[in-house]
């Protein structure tokens, strides 16, 4: 496994690693795109929330927060196939099923069938920004925020600058759990627009496994400790003092 060969499916007599390879190259983007979506939308909406300023501002952002939050996936995937898919959309913009037989190399129309498929994970960036508000709501009040100030910032800029250098960290946890969420996910979404990834592999393999003793091809579970690991050394580039940390802890031992 460490040299990347997984052997060969027995179900299919491919090598494995050449099938989630494969496979790969349509969950990736789709995940990618679904967590640049959140993040552009729930990160930006938590800043505007923290600086608000007005009682009804914030109770607006607050609503906002929890109605985005709120709106069930599978729910949204299928509102935007009847709102945007072709054939059967009120505005046929986008495919709603398929991937194209060249895959990559039909970059325009492969692209054009991953749009729908992100923006059903929308809601996510309902947690984003509640948790950005959270956190550059404990910073804005602090003493971080007054020496920026000092130094000649305005308080937004001294908010966007250094408050929420500050709270990337945290924020990082966060991220790392979306994505995390959205592997799991994935499998809904690629079975719902019938997209050959890693999790339509995974239905499709352990509906075979039911009805024979064969091992599934490819899992979704591998990503996990990939996703902690890469959180957790995100974690000590954002913030020195982990690493200050830690060369205080070997000197002690």
């Amino acid at each position: 496994m460490l040299h990347g060969d997984f052997g060969t499916s027995i179900l299919t007599g491919r090598s494995i690693s050449a099938q989630v390879g494969e496979r790969a190259s349509v969950t990736f983007p789709l995940i990618v795109l679904g967590l640049l979506i959140a993040m552009g939308l729930g990160i930006p909406l938590g800043c505007e929330a923290t600086l608000a300023r007005s009682r009804a501002a914030r109770g607006m952002f607050h609503m906002v927060a929890i109605i985005g939050g709120a709106v069930p996936a599978l729910w949204g995937g299928l509102l935007l196939i009847l709102l945007f898919s072709r054939g059967t959309g009120l505005i046929g913009v986008f495919p709603s099923q398929g991937f194209p037989q060249g895959g990559w190399s039909d970059f325009g129309s492969a692209l054009m069938s991953l749009v729908l498929q992100p923006a059903r994970w929308a809601s996510s960036w309902g947690p984003l920004m509640r948790y950005t508000r959270s956190a550059l709501g404990g910073l804005a009040s602090s003493g971080y925020i007054d020496m920026a100030m000092s130094c000649g910032m305005t308080h937004r800029q001294a908010v966007l600058c250094v408050g929420l250098r500050l709270a990337m960290p945290q924020l990082v946890s966060v991220i790392g759990l979306t994505f995390a969420e959205m592997v799991t996910g994935v499998m809904v979404i690629e079975n719902l627009f019938a997209l050959p990834g890693i999790g339509n592999g995974l239905v499709t393999d352990v509906a075979t496994v039911i009805s024979s003793p064969c091992r599934a091809s490819c899992s979704c579970w591998r990503l996990f400790p990939a996703d902690r690991l890469l959180v957790d050394l995100l974690h000590r580039v954002l913030d020195p003092r982990l690493k200050s940390a830690d060369d205080v802890t070997e000197v002690n031992a």
